[in-house]
């Protein structure tokens, strides 16, 4: 009998270590990869922005929370403040996320931080579907004649379409009115209260598709080609002005840069998957996006020089 008991005090044993064992294994695989257990992506704008829609496409193993405010502070702080595990990620658009420091919502920088761009927004300009200007060429031949009586729309002051209206003023001269966001710009189109406005192709797709809007050109390096049914291809703007280019809204995930190197490089890999799959292709797709590989090294170059545009 008693040696019945001790093989079976033995057989418990050998099943405690095993089981120690691998989750021990499992623990130190955890250490490796840096994929936390419990992922939390907090989105910086309301459920259904581009931001929030662009998280739920990709197949991230996480919580999503909302966390809108404060143009988009409230969650870069809330992420920023939150311990550094690896468990919270700031999902936002990149120049609310550069700016929340330049307008005292935020005390860190961009700098502070490890990005992975994931989708970009090329500004573009765009016209009533019965405009007279047909290229880009007419409208800036006409700007140069007529600066007194066109007028260019953008979607707010301070916005990457506000900017993108000063960029190309660099060429020619116009005057051009914020409105507070981009459907009243695109209404003002419609109204023909303006002649011209500067939007980001995500803003725009809609009235594109259904032929209310064309667009003459997007500040990109070569042709801008919305997929679809209807394909649309878009001229660059790159035979007007050729500096800061390309210029427009990105959206991506964030996280402190002084998170654990594992972390970081074990988020960067679950990134890199989700962004590779279908579901996220159809969202690039469906919006008028362009896809960006969310490299961290060369995300970084694009996020600095972005923020200078943004930010000088």
């Amino acid at each position: 009998m008693k040696k019945y008991v001790i093989i079976s005090i033995a057989i418990i044993a050998i099943g405690v270590a095993a089981i120690f064992f691998m989750w021990s294994l499992s623990r130190k695989n955890l250490d490796i990869t840096g994929i936390p257990g419990n992922l939390t992506v907090i989105v910086a704008w309301n459920p259904h922005s581009t931001a929030d829609d662009m998280v739920r496409s990709l197949p991230l193993d996480a919580v999503l929370i909302n966390m809108p405010g404060a143009n988009g502070a409230n969650g870069k702080n809330t992420v920023y403040s939150a311990p550094r595990d690896g468990e919270n990620i700031l999902a936002t658009n990149l120049s609310a996320f550069v700016t929340a420091e330049e307008m005292g919502f935020s005390e860190s920088s961009h700098r502070d931080w490890t990005g992975w761009l994931c989708a970009f927004a090329p500004a573009i300009v765009a016209v009533a579907a019965d405009s007279p200007f047909e290229t880009m060429n007419d409208l800036t031949e006409s700007l140069r004649r007529n600066t007194d009586t066109l007028t260019g729309a953008n979607s707010g002051f301070g916005t990457v379409s506000y900017i993108a209206a000063e960029l190309f003023q660099t060429t020619v001269e116009f005057e051009h009115i914020s409105y507070a966001g981009s459907s009243p710009a695109i209404n003002a189109l419609r109204n023909r209260d303006a002649d011209f406005a500067f939007l980001i192709s995500v803003e725009a797709v809609g009235a594109l598709r259904s032929g209310e809007l064309r667009a003459l050109a997007a500040f990109t390096e070569g042709n801008l080609v919305i997929h679809g049914e209807n394909e649309i291809i878009i001229p660059s703007i790159s035979g007007l002005i050729s500096e800061n280019l390309p210029f427009g809204e990105y959206f991506g995930l964030f996280i402190p840069e002084d998170t654990p190197q594992a972390r970081l490089d074990g988020i960067e890999s679950m990134i890199k998957t989700a962004a590779s799959s279908d579901a996220f292709a159809n969202f690039i797709r469906e919006r008028g996006l362009v896809a960006e590989t969310p490299n961290k090294i060369q995300n970084t170059a694009q996020i600095n020089r972005i923020s200078t545009i943004i930010t000088r």
